[in-house]
This record gives structure tokens, sequence and C-alpha cells, in this order.
């Protein structure tokens, strides 16, 4: 945990408040109103600006450490539980590879308005792919295939809004793959229409 202004707010029975980071694994989660609780061994976090992931690339470096690659994607605006271990292995002293777990609870979104994609042309409010609540267990160590989010793109009505799934791309981002039905994807609301991959 990394607290904004080196601080928290201590609560009853050992659990408290926060602002700030918490790194869980391979998940970097930044927001505030985080709430650790003693007696389940969670962090309840009210507001998450973004949470941001990374994948180990198998190699490691001079000490032995796992060098790992950050997912250029971010998920934004959510809310969640982060399980951290089992309630009655607060000592860490056996062994559950799920832990620790999130579970996000309502919606949440990946913006494409970054400027390095396409200088930014792609604004937040109309074009951005809303994820479905999903849950992700073994932060630690969890397969880049677990990715694997469901949601709707929206794209400015570039495309009418779209189910899908997201899954990690070769370039490191979160993106999917849409092969158009024979009779085609409807454009621009109708002026035209879209039959390729």
């Amino acid at each position: 945990l990394i607290p904004n202004d080196n601080s928290i707010i201590m609560k009853r029975n050992r659990s408290f408040q926060f602002d700030g980071v918490v790194d869980a694994g391979l998940f970097r989660f930044s927001g505030s109103n985080f709430f650790f609780q003693f007696d389940t061994f969670k962090i309840s976090m009210q507001k998450i600006d973004s949470l941001q992931m990374s994948i180990n690339t198998g190699e490691s470096n001079q000490w032995g450490e796992p060098l790992l690659i950050g997912i250029d994607n971010a998920i934004e605006s959510m809310t969640g539980e982060l399980l951290i271990d089992d309630p009655n292995n607060k000592s860490g002293l056996e062994r559950y590879p799920q832990y620790p777990t999130f579970s996000s609870q309502d919606k949440s979104f990946i913006y494409f308005d970054s400027p390095d994609i396409q200088n930014g042309v792609y604004d937040r409010n109309s074009f951005y792919f809303q994820l479905e609540a999903f849950t992700i267990d073994s932060l630690d160590n969890f397969r880049p295939e677990a990715i694997a989010p469901m949601g709707t793109f929206t794209s400015a009505g570039i495309l009418p809004p779209m189910e899908m799934q997201m899954t990690l791309r070769e370039d490191n981002s979160l993106g999917f793959y849409m092969q158009a039905p024979e009779e085609g994807v409807e454009l621009y609301g109708g002026l035209g229409r879209f039959y390729n991959d």
C-alpha cells in the first residue's frame, strides 16, 4: 500500500481507510476511499481511478527477479473488492494460489483518448469500451489469456454499439478481433457497410 500523504485513518479492530495506490501481484490500483477490513482480510475499493496490469515476460533480470511489462490500456472508473488472502491465513503460512483475487462491481471503462492513439482524437465521452463486472484470481501469477473481459464497444457512431470480448493483443494492448458477418456491419448510421476483419 502506498497511501497519499503517508496517511491512513485507523478504524475499529485494526481496519483502516486510505487514498492512494495498492499493488497486488501484477495489478496496480490507484484511487480513493479504500477500506482495509481486517476480519475479512480484504480491501473494499470505492473509487478506483485506474487499474494498470502487467504480465510476466518469462525472463529474469540479473538478480533473478521476473521481468514484467505493462499492458498499454488502463481500466478506469470502477469499484471492487480485493481479497488479499484467506481470512484464516493472515500470516501467509499456508499457500492459497488463488489469492489475491479481485472482483469488480458494476461497470468500468477502457478509453482510447491517449495522445499516442491517433493524436487523442477518440473522445472518451463517445468512444470507449464498457466492461461488465468481472473477477480475476491469482493476481501474483495470472496468465495473460485470463484477461478476457466482456463488454460493449461504443465508437462515436462509426459502428453500432457492439458486444464483444477483449483479449490481450500481441502489442500488449487490450483489443478485440471481429470478423464481419456475410451481410456486413452498418457504418455511420447506414451510410456504408463494413465487410472485412
